[in-house]
């Protein structure tokens, strides 16, 4: 004999699982010849399910990685990368934390070595950071207004020297954002002037 509470289930509606938006399912009961009420209530269940399920869609599909890479170079004496990252395809990255480290406080202050922060080579339409000195640290890099970079894109930070300098220079880049996989391209803002 088949059990009634596996025969009046009804599927949830929308996705099957979201980690972070779990999704009621309607409250069993036979729909046609059940309480007036609790056909109501279960129509609204339903359909407020269905749109938290699209609402979360358009955000992202479930796909939430953290992005922090670091690296260092010495001496730089011409146009540099100090630190970069390529989107994967598929893919939408958010940067939001900076840090670029100068070993030698007397280079920094000389302004003999600048840096600047690019995407795919080209200076950002909207925001540019750029700077002589040192700007937050590699334990704690400083916020940034969020910088949206598309998939296959890469963003890095260049080191441009300017002027001679006899110190020793280390020089450490810190880039700190998350990757997105969008519902749709066209749901990503280009530039944080876009938001």
């Amino acid at each position: 004999m088949p059990d009634n509470k596996l025969k009046n289930r009804r599927p949830v509606p929308g996705r099957p699982h979201h980690p972070r938006v779990p999704l009621m399912a309607p409250p069993t009961g036979d729909p046609v010849s059940g309480d007036s009420r609790l056909r109501v209530r279960a129509a609204e269940m339903e359909l407020r399910a269905k749109s938290q399920a699209a609402a979360v869609s358009l955000v992202h599909r479930g796909f939430d990685e953290i992005v922090d890479v670091t690296a260092a170079i010495n001496n730089p004496v011409a146009v540099t990368t100090l630190v970069s990252f390529t989107v994967p395809t598929g893919l939408v990255a958010k940067f939001e934390r900076l840090a670029v480290v100068y070993s030698e406080p007397l280079v920094a202050m000389s302004q003999a070595v600048a840096w600047e922060l690019r995407i795919d080579g080209g200076q950002l339409p909207h925001v540019s950071p750029y700077g002589y000195t040192n700007f937050g640290s590699l334990f704690e890099p400083l916020l940034v207004d969020p910088i949206w970079v598309q998939s296959g894109s890469t963003i890095a930070v260049v080191v441009i020297p300017e002027a001679w300098f006899d110190n020793h220079l280390r020089m450490l880049g810190r880039l700190g954002g998350r990757l997105y996989k969008p519902a749709h391209p066209d749901a990503i803002p280009l530039h944080a002037g876009d938001m």
